[in-house]
């Protein structure tokens, strides 16, 4: 399980604040993951509840692609935390988003067959970071 992030450029003025609402993302340009996300489809929701007139710049179809163009001053993503928190970078402000998005991720593995050590490192990234980021 993993909450969700605002990615913005260093420096952004939200950058100076704890946490961010939906309310904080009035009038600032929003990097948002493609529309065949559920969280997408929720955030947009809240979106229009709350700020009629939020502006989504860029849509996007990775987390690290919302990073680099948050880094280069495109806009404020709003990303899962987990993924997230492998594009971290000088170049970026991270702060928890509020109320927070739970997305849930799986692995998918064949019964009776071992896996590589390669894949059991890689869960091993996975579960230690889930649990880092998980509220």
């Amino acid at each position: 399980m993993s909450g969700t992030t605002c990615v913005m450029p260093a420096g952004h003025p939200l950058a100076a604040k704890q946490t961010i609402d939906v309310n904080d993302l009035a009038r600032n340009d929003l990097i948002l993951l493609g529309r065949q996300r559920v969280n997408r489809n929720e955030l947009e929701h809240e979106l229009r509840r709350m700020v009629p007139t939020y502006r989504c710049s860029l849509e996007v179809h990775s987390v690290e692609t919302a990073c680099a163009c948050a880094a280069q001053g495109l806009g404020i993503a709003i990303v899962p935390s987990l993924i997230a928190n492998f594009f971290r970078s000088d170049a970026i402000a991270m702060r928890p988003f509020l109320p927070d998005k739970v997305s849930d991720y799986g692995i998918i593995t064949m019964p009776g067959a071992p896996l590589s050590w390669t894949a059991e490192a890689f869960i091993n990234i996975i579960k230690t970071n889930a649990t880092e980021t998980a509220p």
